[in-house]
Formats: C-alpha cells, structure tokens, sequence
C-alpha cells in the first residue's frame, strides 16, 4: 500500500487521465489529492450531496448530483460547469469527445446513453440488456414455471448501436461487480471472495491480472464501481474500505516480484538487472522494452528514476520474445499482422 486517508464525506474517488492526481469527494468539495503522497494539491468547490465522480479523457472533472451530472475544466480558474439532466445517477463515464455520456441508474439498474444535442441540450437513450439476462433453464409443472439464469459478466462498446456480449470464459471465478478506468484501458473485478483482479482491457476476457487479496470494499447491496479506481496501465489502483478509508496501491510492474508480469522477460547472466517486454496501453502507444536494475528494484518509487526504457518505433511492432546477454538485450520482434 502506498498511502491511506479517511474519508468524511460520499465514498467516491477516480484517477486523473495522468494518473498524476486521485479525486476524492469531501462534504462541499472534491479535493484533488497527489496520487504518489497523498497530499491534497486542489480543492474543487461543489454543491453538497455528489455521488459518484469521473474524469473525462481531455482531464475535465465531472461529478453526479442527484438529479444531473455536472463537468468542470478545473485546470481553467474561468471556466463554466456544465451540466446533464440525469436523475439518481450511481455510476458514469464521460466517453472521449465529451458530446456522451454513459450513466448507471438506480432502482432498476438501468443503464442510459446521454447524447448532447445542437439545441446544446442532452438526448438520454436507454441501453438494453438483454442479451445478458438469458434464461439458462425453464422448467415447467401442472402449479408452477421455474427459470434460472447463468451469472456472467457481459461487455459493450459505448458507440451508437453497440450490444452486449457475453465473456464466454468457462472457468471465470464468480464476480460481484466490475469496475473500469475511465479511458476504458484497464479493469477491475471485484471477485465474490473479496479478491480484487486489475488488468488491462485485453486481459478481461481471461480474467486475468494482479490481485489484491482480501479486500474490505462496500456491503452486499453498495454499487462499487464508485468505490474503486485504476490507472489505465492496470499498475495503480485506490479503494475505499468499509472503514471509510482511502487507499492507494502499486502493482505489476511497480512490484515485479509480486505481480502478474504480461510480457516476455529476461534477467542478465549476472543477475544485476532484468528486462521486461511491455504491451501499449493504448492504440497510440508501442511496445517498449523496460530494463530494471534489481538491486534497486525494492526501492521506495524506482519505477519513475531507475529504469531504462526503449520503445519500439512503430505501434504495428510487437515484441514476442527477449533475451538477456550480459550488457544488452534481444528482442524478437514481429513487424507483420500473421494472417
């Protein structure tokens, strides 16, 4: 754990696109706390009463009242809040380009797309889910009909006309809930066990990442995608325990000893340093080869002073295999799509 604050007020938090900044809702504000120290850095004045809080891909903060959601450009000391008719909003995300919305709706659980108009007003579309809820079985008597339902977590896109999909793997452990971040690039799963898996979107499917063991997030009944937030890379992530307390940890590859490692890697022949193969985040990204010096890899923020990083020149490059030789490093690369 990196570093843990109380919480006074709504239990809700979210990444900056940066993941320099972690947003946490306070009594009138939300403070803008540095995500490394934990030091309150801004403070966001707001109405009393937000719920759930997001970030836009552009850095604008948004945040839910009870009957809108409101986005601020708070880097901007003259800028103007806006804000989206939508009552009893749980959970949103601001999808890039700012003009939709996506928010999860209490009671039925419903879930909407809120479009912005050129009246400059906000079109909300229901999003349905019924491809999610198909019956796994019906049984039939004389007195009474019964059905039952596969527990599965289901998947879509946030583009006009995008449908649920089942995940479809067999041998998925049970899930309570699931939270993403807020570029959609990485994950949470919040397991039955209280396990917490956090990965990268193309890890999903498999279920796949590193694991926080036994978590102490909200109750049975409190929606927790507000409760938990990721850095896009799937190496940060902060919660909010049942004890109102923020916190805050490292995984993956600020932890290479301890967490799942995605790519291929490769340690000297001296054991002085290890290289580690590193997938894009993102289609803007490349793949990049990280060499970590060991005997400072345990030590307080190597991550961000001690590594050495070559990345590849092209986002079409992958990196399927390295190799360590004394003081350098081989890459097997793969230029072409394999058809």
């Amino acid at each position: 754990m990196v570093w843990r604050k109380e919480v006074t007020a709504s239990p809700s938090l979210a990444f900056s696109p940066d993941q320099e900044l972690l947003a946490v809702v306070d009594k009138a504000s939300i403070d803008l706390h540095d995500a490394k120290t934990g030091e309150v850095v801004k403070h966001v004045p707001t109405a009393e009463g937000v719920g759930a809080i997001a970030f836009s891909s552009d850095g604008r903060l948004a945040w839910a009242l009870h009957d809108k959601i409101q986005l601020l450009d708070y880097r901007d000391e003259g800028a103007k809040v806006e804000s989206a008719p939508a009552d009893s909003v749980v959970a949103f995300a601001v999808v890039a380009g700012g003009k939709r919305i996506i928010a999860v709706t209490m009671g039925s659980l419903m879930a909407q797309a809120f479009d912005w108009q050129e009246d400059e007003s906000w079109a909300p579309t229901p999003l349905p889910l019924e491809k999610c809820m198909k019956p796994q079985s019906v049984s039939p008597s004389a007195q009474i009909l019964s059905a039952t339902w596969r527990a599965q977590a289901c998947t879509s896109g946030t583009s006009k006309g995008a449908e649920f999909s089942p995940r479809g793997y067999a041998a998925a452990e049970p899930t309570f809930d699931i939270a993403w971040s807020a570029a959609g690039h990485a994950f949470a799963e919040i397991l039955k066990s209280r396990d917490i898996i956090v990965g990268r979107r193309d890890r999903f499917a498999t279920q796949s990442g590193s694991r926080i063991k036994g978590t102490n997030t909200g109750g049975e009944g409190e929606d927790q995608t507000r409760l938990i937030s990721m850095s896009e890379a799937g190496t940060r992530v902060a919660l909010i325990d049942r004890g109102r307390v923020v916190r805050a940890y490292s995984l993956a590859d600020h932890k290479p000893f301890l967490s799942r490692i995605e790519g291929s890697v490769a340690v000297a022949p001296d054991g002085s340093w290890m290289a580690v193969a590193r997938p894009p985040v993102s289609d803007k990204q490349t793949w990049a080869v990280d060499v970590i010096p060991i005997d400072l890899a345990f030590k307080p923020d190597f991550h961000s002073r001690v590594r050495t990083r070559i990345p590849m020149e092209k986002p079409s490059t992958q990196i399927t295999q390295i190799y360590a030789a004394q003081s350098s490093v081989v890459a097997v690369l793969q230029t072409e799509e394999v058809r």
